[in-house]
C-alpha cells in the first residue's frame, strides 16, 4: 500500500518545515529503483509461505490478507485497467513561439539521480518533436555538467526570490527564446510566485495536453544568437559564477 500511504505522509512532514523536514523524509522514505524487482520477488515468496502456513491453522485470517494482496497488486495500482496508451505527444505551448527554449522543472531533494534522468529523457523526447533548441544533454556526457540544471537552480532561485528582471539579460545572452515551465509537478506556492514573477514578461501559454501542465512565456526583448555567440556566453557566465 506505499503509493497510498506514503505520499501523504511525505506531503505532511514537508508541510511541517518547507526545507529541513521535506529534506530528511525525502532521504528516509526514498527507495533505489534498482532494488525494487528483487525485493518484491523476496518479498512475495515469503509471503507466500507465511499464509500457506497461517491457511492451515487461522484461514479467515489467511482469506483477509489474501483478499489485501490481491488488493496491492490490483485495486491499488488500478491495473490492468490503466493499461491503455501512453501519450507521446508534445504540449502544445511548445509551440506558441519558435527559437531555443528552456525546460523548468523543480528539483528533487533527493540526491538520486532518477528524477533528472527522468526529465531530462522527457525534454529530449518533446525536443524530436518540436525540433527546438533545448538546453538538456541527450546524450550521456561523464563529467559534463548539463546547462539546464544549472541554468533551472539559478532561473528558479531567482523567480521564488522576486528577482525575475535578473534573468532576463543571462536568458538573452545565451539565446533563449522563451521559457517553458512544468507546473504540474510544482509545489502549489511556488507555482503560485512563479506566475506573479512571469506575469510581467508577457502572456502566459498554458496547456495541459501532451500528459503534462506547463506554462510557456517568450523572454522580452530575446534576440537570435549563433550557437558560437551562446556557447561563449555560456562560457563567460559560468566564469563569472
Amino acid at each position: 500500500l506505499g503509493p497510498a500511504l506514503v505520499p501523504p505522509l511525505a506531503g505532511a512532514l514537508a508541510a511541517l518545515d518547507g526545507t529541513v523536514v521535506s529534506v530528511v523524509a525525502s532521504s528516509v522514505l526514498r527507495f533505489p529503483d534498482r532494488l525494487t524487482w528483487g525485493v518484491l520477488v523476496c518479498v512475495g515468496a515469503i509471503g507466500a509461505v507465511v499464509l500457506t502456513g497461517l491457511a492451515e491453522r487461522r484461514p479467515r485470517m489467511a482469506a483477509v490478507l489474501l483478499a489485501l494482496g490481491v488488493a496491492e497488486a490490483f485495486v491499488v495500482p488500478r491495473l490492468p485497467l490503466r493499461q491503455r496508451r501512453t501519450p507521446a505527444t508534445v504540449p502544445s505551448a511548445y509551440t506558441a513561439h519558435t527559437g531555443p527554449v528552456l525546460d523548468v522543472w523543480p528539483e528533487d531533494a533527493s540526491p538520486a539521480p532518477a528524477w533528472t534522468l527522468w526529465t531530462t529523457n522527457l525534454a529530449c523526447q518533446h525536443q524530436a518533436a518540436h525540433q527546438r533548441p533545448i538546453a538538456d544533454l541527450c546524450l550521456v556526457s561523464p563529467g559534463v555538467e548539463s546547462p539546464r540544471l544549472v541554468l533551472q537552480q539559478w532561473v528558479v532561485d531567482r523567480w521564488l526570490s522576486d528577482a525575475a528582471a535578473e534573468t532576463l539579460p543571462v536568458l538573452r545572452a545565451l539565446g533563449f527564446a522563451s521559457v517553458v515551465v512544468h507546473v504540474g509537478v510544482m509545489d502549489e506556492g511556488d507555482e503560485a510566485r512563479i506566475r506573479h514573477a512571469l506575469a510581467a514578461w508577457g502572456p502566459l501559454v498554458e496547456s495541459t495536453d501532451g500528459g503534462e501542465h506547463v506554462l510557456a512565456v517568450a523572454v522580452p526583448g530575446a534576440e537570435a544568437r549563433s550557437p558560437a555567440a551562446a556557447q561563449q556566453a555560456w562560457r563567460d557566465w559560468r566564469a563569472g559564477g
